[in-house]
């Protein structure tokens, strides 16, 4: 059973059946959806607090909420279900901020929402990386930045609508995010500060990234002097959750897709009231986790910062926008960027070429190598 099937057959309110791991993907997920974009519509003003989930089921809003041309099939699906679900559509939806900036210097990808639980309980809930490289993009930004534009929104974004003075000052918080949304979520739910934190029930990275050592240092100091429950997962062919470390502990859970694949909500297995769990990631997530550790030990922060402009600047210069365009790429297209890393100097080389086939191994788990070697054996022209 997936996501999808879940809420379909999930029919208890929230006072029936307490929020749970599900629920947070679920609602994750749903807000994938760019609601955004159809505030101004009828009975959906920008001004207006009081809207559910279910208010979002208009099929002229289908076409502006469902436009990222990865998973919009699934999403729509799932937004269907929920918006029809005893559980879900009454759900309001408040608080919604959207902050996309694609300037050179500072990329950054951001929104995030809140969903009324109950009277005395929020879900804080930041979109993570929806199959635009501009996320993914920005996901590998966390290897060379201690503090990325996102996190500081994330902490802003929480502050603003649940600190001191606010209409949400006593609301207890439950806090989520998919991807790097799930970084943010951990990043924006321990960094904020100690009158907010205190209302924290729990944090939710689905698949999340972790942080640099520095970072991360200061979140456990923080954990210290205020614990929260934090629940970590990550599907058993993890790449994104695989990126910089994380001392918080995770469940691996077992998805039916393959490699890269299996970072999509809709592959995450469910049995009951809880995700299917495996005891370890697979060979080719620990692969790339060894690639991507010997990565940031062996560079400086400033050719990690080279070899991910080159690297992402090399593919939206091929087409490849996405990481479905990834999974696609042409015969042409691989010999290119072979082409492209053998022109670069020796140690840019090694970092940049090491980058490219931990993202290839991930998007074609473990026939990227033979797929790799069959092209230079093949001499491409």
């Amino acid at each position: 059973m997936n996501i999808i099937e879940y809420a379909a057959q999930n029919h208890n309110t929230f006072a029936e059946k307490p929020f749970g791991d599900i629920d947070s993907l679920i609602l994750c997920q749903l807000f994938y959806a760019k609601m955004e974009d159809v505030l101004d519509g009828e009975g959906l003003s920008r001004t207006e607090t009081g809207y559910t989930v279910k208010d979002f089921n208009k099929a002229e809003y289908f076409g502006s909420m469902f436009n990222d041309s990865i998973t919009d099939e699934k999403n729509k699906e799932l937004s269907t279900v929920c918006y029809a679900s005893r559980r879900y559509r009454d759900i309001k939806v408040k608080n919604l901020y959207n902050d996309t900036n694609n300037n050179d210097d500072a990329a950054k990808q951001f929104a995030a929402v809140a969903f009324e639980i109950d009277d005395e309980t929020d879900y804080v809930c930041y979109r993570g990386t929806d199959g635009d490289m501009l996320g993914w993009e920005e996901d590998f930004d966390l290897a060379y930045k201690s503090v990325i534009p996102s996190q500081k929104s994330a902490v802003r974004y929480i502050e603003h609508f649940y600190g001191p003075g606010t209409e949400g000052e006593t609301k207890k918080l439950i806090i989520g995010g998919h991807s790097k949304g799930g970084n943010l979520a951990v990043f924006g739910g321990i960094m904020c500060c100690d009158s907010i934190r205190r209302r924290v029930v729990k944090i939710y990275s689905h698949d999340g990234p972790g942080f640099r050592s520095e970072t991360m240092h200061e979140i456990e100091e923080r954990l210290k002097e205020k614990p929260v429950a934090i629940c970590r997962q990550i599907p058993h062919a993890s790449v994104v959750g695989m990126l910089l470390k994380s001392q918080i502990p995770c469940t691996v859970v077992k998805a039916s897709a393959v490699g890269i694949m299996q970072h999509a909500a809709f592959t995450w297995e469910i049995e009951g009231d809880a995700f299917v769990e495996v005891d370890d990631v697979s060979e080719s997530s620990r692969f790339i986790d060894g690639t991507l550790t010997q990565w940031l030990k062996s560079s400086t922060d400033e050719e990690k910062e080279l070899a991910v402009g080159l690297l992402f600047g090399f593919l939206k210069s091929q087409g490849i926008h996405t990481v479905q365009d990834m999974r696609n790429m042409r015969p042409r297209q691989i010999k290119a960027l072979r082409d492209a890393i053998q022109g670069l100097d020796e140690d840019t080389r090694d970092i940049v070429d090491g980058l490219v086939k931990s993202l290839f191994r991930a998007a074609f788990d473990e026939m990227v190598p033979d797929f790799l070697k069959r092209e230079e054996d093949n001499n491409i022209e």
